[in-house]
């Protein structure tokens, strides 16, 4: 089995992410680059989705956002600030049949040219570079583009058996 194909994709979303933008079927936050705030989202993401997901699907979740969100911070920043005061990060994600669809909007650095072709295991690396390849793994489909000045990412995971209410 082949390591997972991450795409960037200059062309419209998919029809699966079309839905992504409804409030009322999700989760969304506008939250600072923070990693305070970040964690906040995380934990509201675990409680809204909990009872929509298995144990390890939601944790799926939790993780790929985490590596997505904390990424974000870490990386999108120009010489370590944000770009300006006030910049946020946007976060959606609704339930799609059996896929949490998930699309995150930052307005940091574009992404380095070619970094979503194929995520590979980064080798030698005392720490960091695993993000892309946790994101590849964990994701069914993950697609970005650029627009305007803005970041736009769109994954979806599995979400597996619903569990009893």
């Amino acid at each position: 089995m082949g390591l997972p194909v991450l795409k960037k994709d200059a062309t419209s979303p998919p029809p699966a992410f079309a839905a992504c933008a409804a409030p009322e079927q999700g989760f969304q936050r506008q939250l600072h680059p923070d990693p305070l705030e970040i964690r906040a989202a995380l934990v509201a993401l675990r409680a809204r989705f909990g009872p929509l997901c298995g144990p390890e699907n939601l944790g799926r979740l939790e993780l790929a956002m985490a590596e997505v969100l904390n990424n974000i911070v870490e990386h999108a920043a120009p010489d370590g600030g944000w770009p300006r005061q006030g910049a946020r990060i946007r976060l959606s994600v609704v339930v799609r049949g059996e896929s949490l669809c998930c699309l995150v909007c930052d307005e940091g650095e574009a992404a380095p040219e070619g970094c979503f072709e194929r995520a590979a295991l980064p080798a030698g690396l005392p720490e960091g570079g695993f993000g892309l390849y946790l994101l590849g793994t964990l994701a069914e489909r993950v697609r970005y583009r650029r627009v305007e000045h803005r970041n736009v990412l769109m994954f979806c995971l599995g979400r597996g058996e619903a569990r009893a209410a």
